[in-house]
């Protein structure tokens, strides 16, 4: 279901959260734990599911309301019917679907893509990667901005990557696997505009 077919079904109230299409299904379940969770109505929210094959039966969504220049959101995961709404728990259970142990199974920059909708930010985020993307970054004073990377915490498993979102046009973080597979994720935030 596209993010269009989604708010139209939303609108006309043909969502059904029980329906057979199971990300049709999952984005309902995240739609209304979001609303909740946000204290708004649904059809207030904009969800954006990232694509529901980029995790194997997780489905990696963020939900933003705002209106005017007052932002709120949430990012989370739908796990077989289950939905998550706290970051570290549910990159938990990405890195857990990943089939993540003591080896590596996704590049930096495909967990950096899911992580970005689960760090504790401000507002929504965006990962940077593109030379454009960071050169502005780099002219603030962090020279050491780059594209998603492996690090070595977590075992050697962690990823480092840069966003930037409406609030803070730079922040680094860390993320990496929790010690037990499925546990809690560790995200570590870095250095961030302002010298945070």
């Amino acid at each position: 279901m596209t993010r269009l077919s989604l708010i139209w079904a939303l609108l006309t109230g043909c969502a059904d959260t029980n329906a057979g299409d199971p990300m049709q299904r999952a984005t309902g379940q995240a739609l209304k734990a979001a609303a909740k969770h946000l204290d708004v109505p649904a059809n207030a929210l904009t969800l954006d599911p990232i694509d529901d094959k980029s995790v194997p039966g997780v489905v990696v969504f963020r939900a933003v309301w705002s209106k005017g220049s007052a932002v709120r959101h949430v990012g989370g995961v739908v796990v077989g019917g289950e939905v998550e709404l706290d970051g570290p728990r549910a990159m938990g259970k990405v890195y857990q679907a990943w089939g993540y142990g003591p080896t590596r199974t996704r590049t930096a920059q495909e967990v950096a893509k899911v992580a970005v909708n689960l760090v504790p930010s401000a507002e929504p985020s965006s990962v940077m990667v593109t030379e454009a993307e960071l050169a502005p970054a780099r002219r603030m004073g962090f020279g050491e901005a780059a594209a998603p990377a492996e690090t070595s915490q977590g075992g050697g498993l962690g990823v480092k990557f840069w966003v930037k979102d409406g609030y803070n046009p730079v922040t680094e973080w860390d993320v990496s696997p929790g010690a037990s597979p499925g546990g809690p994720a560790v995200f570590t935030q870095g250095r961030t505009h302002g010298g945070g």
